[in-house]
């Protein structure tokens, strides 16, 4: 099991929009990057995971990948070369709607219930209640993330000096290699 971390000392708060549009690029569903090239392309994993959390005292952006221990240099490599990627090249209009779309319509679907607007509103309201916002209001603010929001983001978390890398398994420190 992989897994990469960033975290941040400003509770992802003005961030917390872009780390989740950037979460989707990377890693959820089957367009985003990690599906594609490391389970649709290479073939090198079954499932993968990414998440960003805001606490009151800081923020973490996360990305797990079960693999192989013989595929974890070559899961590393190509990791690094998107992580890379997403600092140096704008994200396409495409791409960049296509998950803002995909954001859209889970979180819809996930408040379809009075108990699912309930459960929002008591983790708004307890966690951060001076920011609180409606689904419709997160939407919105998930809209305007731009493709230089996204790159600004990743030149700003996604450094040498800002991650954390947990490997669980019997890897040998000469196979990994992330060049950020």
């Amino acid at each position: 099991l992989i897994t990469f971390a960033t975290v941040s000392g400003d509770k992802l708060g003005g961030d917390l929009y872009s780390f989740v549009v950037l979460r989707n690029i990377l890693s959820s569903g089957w367009h985003s990057r990690i599906s594609q090239r490391l389970r649709v392309k290479e073939g090198l994993i079954y499932s993968w995971g990414a998440g960003q959390e805001r606490f009151l005292d800081t923020g973490a952006f996360t990305l797990s990948i079960p693999t192989a221990k013989e595929k974890t240099g070559k899961v590393l490599a190509i990791l690094s070369e998107e992580l890379r990627k997403v600092k140096n090249e704008p994200v396409s209009k495409d791409e960049l709607d296509l998950a803002k779309g995909y954001i859209e319509g889970v979180n819809l679907r996930s408040h379809e219930t009075s108990g699912d607007y309930l459960d929002w509103w008591a983790k708004e309201e307890l966690l951060w209640p001076e920011q609180s916002e409606t689904v419709e209001e997160f939407i919105s603010k998930i809209k305007k993330v731009s493709s230089e929001d996204i790159q600004i983001l990743a030149n700003k978390y996604l450094t040498k000096e800002n991650w954390q890398l947990a490997l669980v398994g019997d890897v040998k420190r000469k196979d990994i290699n992330i060049e950020l």
